[in-house]
């Protein structure tokens, strides 16, 4: 089972003195690094535990730590005024590294200690208790969901009811990994950090979708009807039992956003039942259309050029590109949306619109959002989000079926083609063609934008983003985000460097978030030019995409080049 993964505790025993030494037999490895807080600013007074580990990615066991004659890590230490801290004496090989502050969430990892001298200054950026931060969800959702369980009994145990309770929720928000039983026995968690909070009645809320989802689970049982009793609610108890029994599915309607886990905000998972469009140049409107021919970049040979994979392994995971591969666009459509000012423009030049003196748009060329769903619909029924493309004078178009289940090579021929076949439809200005996505679908347009700048000008990449270098996970030392795609040659770097525009997207409770910070600040790092971070507050990763806050990323994205 998922649940019950406790963080690692060390007991007393583990941070004993270890014995001195002679100074002729002492090892000479040496550790240092910084501690910042959530904004990068010092952190004094963290407190770093060192204990030796036989590799990367093990951590120590408190059995054989506490045993006589096991190995004795030094005393730990705490970070100073400008949040250096620092180890002398250490023997050579690997180390497991934890950090701790009041308010923060612990940081835990590893790092190789040299046999001479001080060994890489590490930098660790603690995260605020209230901050979610990112696990390989959409990657690796089983180690995602162990993490989160593990990171909420940890604050927990410490006595943080709300952060604990905000770990957990994302364990039950990621679709496909918890079963009904594991999810009870989360949700039986959650109803302890509600009770410890004093809300009795998303306590027993709780309590009752856990019950729902395991009927049979007396220790729920047993923990409602003491809270409710206790409470002096008892017929209240006894109704939601009878219920249990004879009307189970109306209480799973009833209690559905604890019983499932919600979908991504994609406009969701199936598509809409319209009729199949032929192109025709100029259409206005919101439309789906079958497109014919891919045009130049969509092809499997310039796919594994520019992302450096592999054929083989192209082949190996899906057989279909044994035999040219193209993409088929017959077997494919794409939602279409073009306001109905772009025709009072007469579609001359991309021209801005009559009468959009004083608007956002007023003087720009028509351009054209591509969009990279992470789920079935290419498209969105945000009316509010219309308003805005229609304000800034851009067209957009999104493949349908191109979420992430699907083969990145697809997701880039489609993009690419969807991109080459709305600029043979319509009068667009090149400069204003942009890429953006949703979660997976951000991850992919952060590739399209930096891989393609012959089509994409630029790329809003809302809570997910990804780099062709590996990224340092600012709390968890030793381990990096991997890069996605390789970096792209000199001259086209220095194109995208200087003439692409990025904005990144995200919220203060985002998972996504501390990897999306990570990957501007290697961006800005890198020498791009003109990139732009926005963090919604109180956003989540399923906040959807929000119409005021992509109109600030269409701005950025279309402010003059310096």
């Amino acid at each position: 089972m998922l649940v019950g993964v406790l963080s690692l505790a060390l007991p007393i025993a583990a941070v004993a003195q270890a014995p001195e030494r002679a100074d002729a037999t002492r090892p000479e490895g040496r550790a240092r690094g910084v501690v910042l807080d959530d904004d990068g600013a010092a952190l004094a007074g963290a407190r770093v535990r060192l204990v030796p580990v036989a590799k990367m990615g093990e951590e120590p066991d408190p059995q054989a730590l506490d045993a006589a004659g096991g190995p004795q890590p030094p005393n730990p230490v705490l970070t100073k005024k400008d949040g250096t801290w620092s180890f002398a004496f250490l023997e050579p090989g690997v180390w497991w590294i934890s950090v701790e502050a009041e308010g923060f969430r612990p940081a835990k990892g590893w790092l190789q200690v040299p046999a001479h001298g001080p060994g890489e200054r590490l930098r660790i950026q603690l995260q605020d208790l209230d901050v979610v931060t990112p696990r390989y969800a959409e990657d690796h959702p089983d180690q995602s969901v162990r993490d989160w369980l593990a990171d909420g009994d940890a604050l927990l145990e410490q006595g943080h009811a709300a952060s604990a309770r905000a770990e957990y929720e994302k364990a039950l928000a990621t679709p496909g990994v918890l079963g009904p039983a594991d999810r009870a026995a989360v949700l039986e968690t959650v109803a302890r950090t509600h009770y410890l909070e004093g809300d009795v009645d998303a306590a027993a809320r709780a309590l009752e979708a856990a019950l729902v989802l395991a009927p049979d689970d007396q220790r729920a049982h047993q923990l409602l009807t003491a809270l409710l009793q206790g409470r002096n609610r008892g017929a209240e108890a006894e109704r939601f039992f009878k219920r249990l029994a004879k009307e189970p599915d109306a209480l799973s309607a009833e209690l559905a956003d604890l019983v499932q886990p919600p979908h991504a905000p994609d406009d969701g998972d199936e598509l809409p039942d319209e009729p199949l469009l032929a192109p025709e140049r100029g259409r206005l409107g919101r439309y789906r259309v079958a497109f014919t021919e891919p045009g130049p970049f969509a092809d499997v040979q310039t796919f594994l050029d520019r992302y450096g994979a592999d054929r083989q392994a192209l082949e190996a995971a899906d057989p279909s590109k044994k035999n040219g591969g193209e993409i088929d666009l017959a077997h494919e459509s794409f939602e279409v949306l073009v306001p109905e000012s772009y025709g009072s423009s007469g579609a001359s030049g991309g021209a801005a619109a009559e009468g959009a003196e004083g608007t956002a748009g007023a003087g720009l060329p028509w351009g054209l959002v591509v969009w990279v769903s992470p789920g079935a619909y290419g498209a969105t029924r945000k009316t509010d989000v219309h308003d805005v493309l229609s304000k800034h004078h851009l067209l957009w178009v999104g493949a349908n079926r191109s979420g992430n289940e699907r083969f990145t090579w697809d997701r880039v021929a489609l993009a690419v083609a969807a991109a080459n076949n709305m600029r043979s439809l319509y009068d667009l200005a090149p400069e204003r063609i942009y890429v953006a996505g949703y979660s997976g679908g951000g991850r992919m347009a952060s590739a399209l934008a930096m891989l393609f700048p012959e089509v994409f000008r630029g790329g809003i990449l809302v809570v997910g983003a990804d780099f062709y270098r590996p990224i340092p996970v600012p709390d968890r030392p030793g381990t990096h985000w991997p890069a996605s795609f390789q970096e792209p040659p000199k001259k086209t770097l220095q194109e995208v460097e200087h003439h692409s525009r990025f904005a990144l997207l995200t919220g203060t409770r985002d998972f996504n978030r501390a990897q999306i910070r990570e990957v501007y600040r290697a961006m800005e790092d890198a020498g791009f030019q003109h990139v732009t971070y926005l963090e919604v507050p109180g956003g989540d990763h399923y906040m959807g995409l929000p119409p005021d806050w992509l109109e600030r990323a269409i701005e950025a994205l279309d402010r003059p080049l310096e």
